[in-house]
C-alpha cells in the first residue's frame, strides 16, 4: 500500500512539470539594457564601485590592513602580569609602612620627657 501511494505522489510531482514554460524578461528589457550600455555619463557610485572592484585596488587594501594589524601586534607593549603587579604594590606598601614607622619613632623620641 505504501509503495502504491509513493508511486502516485511521484507521478503527480512529475506531471506537474509538464506545463512549465520558460519565463522571459519583462517588457522593454533589451531596450533598457542597450540604453544603459550606451550611456556616457556614469553616476559617482558607479565610478567608485568600478574603481574599488579592480583587483589591484582590492589586493592593495587587504595588504595594507594586514600590515597595519601586524604592526600593531608587534609594537604593543605587553602589560605586566597580575603577580608582577601585586608584588610591586606590596613592595611599595612596605616602603610606606617603614617610612611611617620611622616618622613616628622620631616624633616619639623628641616628645619624651627627660
Amino acid at each position: 500500500m505504501k509503495e502504491n501511494e509513493l508511486d502516485k505522489r511521484i507521478e503527480s510531482a512529475l506531471n506537474s512539470l509538464d506545463h512549465i514554460t520558460r519565463v522571459g524578461p519583462g517588457p522593454f528589457f533589451y531596450t533598457r539594457v542597450l540604453g544603459r550600455l550606451g550611456r556616457k555619463d556614469r553616476t559617482i557610485w558607479e565610478r567608485v564601485s568600478g574603481f574599488i572592484a579592480q583587483p589591484a585596488v582590492a589586493f592593495s587594501v587587504i595588504c595594507l590592513i594586514i600590515s597595519l594589524n601586524t604592526l600593531v601586534i608587534f609594537k604593543t607593549k605587553t602589560s605586566p602580569s597580575f603577580t608582577e603587579q601585586s608584588s610591586s604594590i606590596a613592595s611599595d606598601d612596605s616602603d610606606v609602612v617603614d617610612t611611617i614607622a620611622s616618622y613616628y619613632e622620631e616624633n616619639n623620641s623628641n616628645t619624651d620627657p627627660q
